[in-house]
């Protein structure tokens, strides 16, 4: 079986922006929507990808109409991500492998992805986390004994009352984008990750 077939990519792309003044998931770099350009890296190297939609969640649709994705709506966004987390757990069931991924993350690129994949696979941990000189960053592995745990967080709380208590499951993969490290929160993040478009 090959087990990396059965992972899921989630791309939590439900969210506000309050901070950014702008509807993140959207704004283009590169000349596309940042949603689109993780969408894009998620579905070269999984066979099944959902995004995790809420606010304007019909734009964030239409924007990924040609994209090989599912969208699931999450009712609760405003909760905060962790509701999104269960949103997609409960939509695809928790005896799966899943890749966690920020939906304001535009420079996640596939050798990203490709190492935490390949780690998890090689070592079958149930947490592998890619780490940017000792930084832990996105996007997160979280193996299928995980599923039920993640239903039953609180929201409030983070995946990483998960990677927290259970340090002995967890593998760390280092890798040499800062990127992991970096999402869009403000003006000046969106500056940066423009400029990080036109130099890759």
């Amino acid at each position: 079986m090959n087990r990396q077939r059965e992972i899921t990519g989630v791309i939590l792309a439900a969210g506000l922006s309050s901070r950014m003044g702008e509807f993140k998931q959207l704004l283009p770099i590169g000349g596309r929507p940042a949603v689109c350009r993780i969408a894009s890296v998620l579905s070269e190297n999984l066979r099944q990808v959902i995004v995790v939609v809420g606010h304007r969640a019909q734009d964030v649709q239409d924007a990924l109409s040609e994209h090989n994705v599912k969208c699931v709506i999450n009712k609760n966004y405003r909760h905060g991500m962790l509701s999104s987390v269960q949103c997609a757990v409960r939509e695809m069931g928790p005896g799966r492998d899943y890749l966690f991924c920020l939906g304001d993350q535009p420079s996640l690129n596939g050798d990203i992805v490709q190492a935490v994949i390949d780690r998890a696979l090689r070592v079958d941990a149930g947490i592998v986390v890619p780490t940017f000189r000792g930084k832990r960053g996105h996007p997160l592995f979280l193996g299928r004994s995980y599923g039920s745990a993640i239903l039953k967080l609180e929201q409030g709380v983070g995946l990483n009352a998960i990677t927290r208590t259970n340090p002995q499951d967890t593998v760390e993969v280092p890798v040499d984008y800062e990127a992991i490290l970096q999402d869009m929160d403000t003006p000046a993040d969106y500056v940066r990750e423009q400029a990080r478009a036109v130099r890759v």
